[in-house]
């Protein structure tokens, strides 16, 4: 895939969940990969598992803050995520 640059809103719709968050939560190792994959494509749609939907936001907050990442959109239990501009 390549590294999508100024992508438009449907572009970021039609892109396909490529990390999920299940009941066992976030770790470092999945904090890793989503660093990884922001770095490769440029952006990112992650999706929260149904059986974890209360702890959506805490989860949210925790990768923001964890990979440094700047949300693009968020809809139900999924969001896009991509690399904070650096200042």
């Amino acid at each position: 895939m390549t590294k999508l640059r100024n992508p438009t809103k449907q572009q970021l719709n039609e892109l396909k969940p490529s990390i999920w968050v299940g009941k066992k939560g976030l770790n470092q190792q999945l904090l890793n990969e989503i660093n990884t994959q922001i770095k490769t494509k440029g952006y990112i749609k992650v999706k929260i598992l149904k059986i974890i939907r209360n702890e959506f936001e805490q989860i949210l907050n925790q990768i923001l803050i964890k990979t440094n990442a700047k949300l693009v959109n968020k809809k139900g239990l999924t969001f896009i995520l991509t690399k904070k501009k650096e200042d």
